[in-house]
């Protein structure tokens, strides 16, 4: 009632104060779904932002466990190169010994075969002696004989 009072004082009637108090509201709540517009834009930008967020953590994770992945392959592929390398020393140090062993198979025979070279040569150095001592005594014998 008041407010009716003042709006018939200042010259307005009181449908023009209804469309006045409609004008308002209406622009009240054009301002409201403005501002709720924007808050939902707010909030998608929100989202997207904790989504891109997410994808790079996934993304990070991701790339860590490719890391591990790889430095598990890598060791893994060292300890093949190790175990493959020592299978080949392993392979050369049996190669040296059985030359080794060889080399001293022949040695032992050249030796033995030079010991009994040696023994010849005295054996039929002596044969040769006492062939000589024998003739000798034949030919001593000889002398005596016509004497």
């Amino acid at each position: 009632h008041v407010s009716v009072g003042l709006r018939e004082r200042k010259g307005e009637s009181e449908s023009e104060g209804r469309n006045k108090s409609k004008n308002e509201s209406d622009g009240q709540s054009e301002s409201e779904k403005q501002k709720e517009k924007e808050r939902g834009e707010r909030t998608h930008l929100v989202d997207a932002l904790k989504s891109s967020h997410d994808l790079l953590a996934e993304a990070r994770v991701a790339l860590a466990k490719q890391q591990v992945d790889a430095h598990l392959v890598l060791e893994e592929e060292v300890a093949l190169v190790r175990a493959d390398a020592e299978r080949e020393r392993d392979r050369d140090r049996r190669r040296l010994l059985l030359d080794l062993q060889r080399e001293r198979i022949k040695v032992q025979r050249e030796n033995k075969e030079h010991k009994e070279r040696e023994h010849k040569e005295r054996e039929r150095e002596r044969n040769e002696r006492d062939m000589q001592t024998v003739e000798v005594l034949r030919q001593n014998a000889l002398l005596h004989a016509q004497v």
